[in-house]
């Protein structure tokens, strides 16, 4: 976002696609568009994602999950500037610029031959290798105050003031999983703190430095199961039952959480 805001087509559109998560069957209607009737389910004519974009900038993340058959079509249409929508005869042409993001390791990729040889030396024009979190670990108090307004936003929460002991164990983690992770981490301590400051207790215990979880007393009469389903209830309230921002934040699949809530007889 910041190269398309600091570009001659900053008033374009910018336009992002996850490729790691499309199915592979939709990828290619999801990128090119489709035509009515070109299968099952496409009742009206479609504009895909590249035509989208106009002379703007389209954004493909997690490229390195591209299937072989995409990685062909992409490579065409990067070479070419040529694409055509599904069930359609008709060549379009796109005027838009490219970037592209992965985590993993394409040369790897290439190597195995999991990535074409061909399409990495097309994308890799101007590479920009961005560090990971714990290497620059001054960024973190920028990124979760970045990070609380808009979990904030999402949820409907008031989380105004981290403490400074959560700030510290925040900023020491080595957030294997970089700035999602951080992302992730933060949503659910959102989701079970009280107040307006997010304190040290609600983190996870891996950060707090809390050890081992001390047994619940004996006399509470809670059993795991009601743990869980009072758990996935406070998920689902301080979501809207938004159920897919719930999954991210439970780390559960959808399936997952419709056979909880089912089991549990859970509510809006």
């Amino acid at each position: 976002r910041a190269i398309h805001r600091a570009s001659a087509e900053a008033a374009e559109p910018f336009v992002a696609v996850n490729c790691g998560a499309l199915v592979e069957t939709l990828l290619e209607s999801e990128m090119f568009g489709h035509q009515r009737g070109a299968f099952t389910g496409a009742v009206a004519t479609r504009r895909g994602k590249v035509a989208l974009a106009g002379d703007g900038t389209l954004f493909l993340d997690e490229i390195g999950e591209l299937s072989p058959g995409m990685q062909g079509k992409l490579l065409r249409l990067l070479e070419a500037r040529e694409f055509s929508p599904v069930g359609s005869t008709k060549t379009l042409i796109s005027n838009a610029r490219f970037v592209a993001a992965t985590n993993a390791d394409l040369e790897a990729r290439v190597a195995d031959g999991s990535f074409r040889e061909d399409l990495f030396y097309r994308l890799n024009v101007v590479t920009i290798a961005l560090p990971a979190l714990r290497q620059r670990r001054e960024d973190v108090p920028a990124l979760v105050a970045h990070l609380l307004r808009r979990i904030n936003r999402d949820i409907h929460r008031g989380i105004r003031h981290v403490s400074a002991d959560a700030m510290e164990a925040l900023a020491a983690a080595p957030w294997p999983g970089n700035v999602r992770q951080l992302e992730n981490v933060l949503t659910k301590a959102v989701v079970m703190a009280q107040g307006e400051v997010l304190a040290l207790s609600d983190l996870p215990a891996e950060l707090n430095h809390e050890g081992e979880v001390e047994p619940a007393p004996a006399d509470d009469g809670l059993s795991l199961r009601e743990v869980e389903r009072r758990h996935i209830g406070q998920v689902l309230e301080a979501t809207g039952w938004h159920k897919g921002r719930a999954c991210e934040i439970l780390g559960i699949s959808r399936p997952r959480l419709d056979r909880r809530i089912k089991e549990y007889a859970l509510r809006r």
